[in-house]
């Protein structure tokens, strides 16, 4: 995972980084300089988020056995050199987070659930009436709406649905769902703030889960439909894709 987001602790643009081989780390986005950095995160670290006093969240898959492993680990960044994980909370194959300022609370995707999570002082409790059980399984990529900040944009194993927070339910007909309802395999997907989406599936360039192809649909104003165009990276695969913004919508 990858994001830029403004740190409040750090008092500058930061990038989010997870990989998957139990290492994530936070740069500095203008001179590249590693803020912090953890090689032993456990649980095959998927995605990171930051909240609002500067602390971050890491979602871990746990592994291959996606149903009974995985969790969310709070680090309190803020403690500077005596940073720790602090909390730890199940979640079957957490894949995907998003910080959300209007509601406050920390959104997770896993193997079959959307949930949200409020964090304070270094632990993360589940909001129980918030969230929902997914249609399909293999929850994977969760992008905020820059769009439409009431709604999420998630992807699961065979299908991409929009979730609506203030409805707290998922979305089958939404901007675009007719090109992106049953899409296969979607790796990541993220919205533009004119409605312009991106997004990527799997085409095993180097592995199971990259490609080489990054799909954009845009508006056609004058027929009032979207329009999609692919383009082809040479020599360059990817996983997800991100509207790489500092802001949350």
């Amino acid at each position: 995972d990858v994001k830029l987001r403004w740190s409040e602790y750090y008092q500058r643009e930061v990038v989010l980084m997870t990989a998957s081989n139990r290492w994530a780390g936070i740069a500095d986005y203008n001179t590249g300089e590693c803020l912090w950095e953890d090689e032993e995160v456990p649980y095959m670290p998927h995605a990171i988020e930051m909240l609002p006093n500067g602390d971050i969240v890491i979602a871990g898959s746990g592994g291959n056995d996606y149903m009974t492993e995985g969790c969310l680990m709070y680090y309190n960044i803020t403690a500077g050199t005596e940073c720790t994980q602090t909390d730890r909370q199940l979640l079957s194959s957490a894949h995907g987070l998003v910080w959300d300022p209007d509601e406050k609370v920390l959104w997770a995707v896993g193997w079959d659930h959307l949930a949200a999570y409020e964090a304070a002082d270094g632990k993360l409790t589940r909001v129980e009436e918030k969230g929902c059980r997914l249609l399909h399984t293999n929850g994977h990529d969760l992008s905020a709406d820059y769009y439409d900040p009431d709604q999420l944009l998630l992807s699961t194993g065979d299908r991409v649905y929009k979730f609506s927070k203030s409805e707290n339910k998922l979305l089958i007909e939404y901007n675009f769902s007719d090109v992106l309802l049953n899409n296969v395999d979607t790796k990541g997907v993220t919205t533009f703030d004119d409605g312009t989406v991106a997004y990527c599936n799997a085409t095993k360039v180097k592995a199971s889960y990259d490609t080489d192809i990054l799909h954009v649909i845009r508006l056609d104003e004058e027929r009032g439909v979207g329009v999609q165009t692919s383009y082809r990276f040479q020599d360059f695969s990817t996983y997800k894709v991100r509207n790489f913004s500092a802001n949350y919508r």
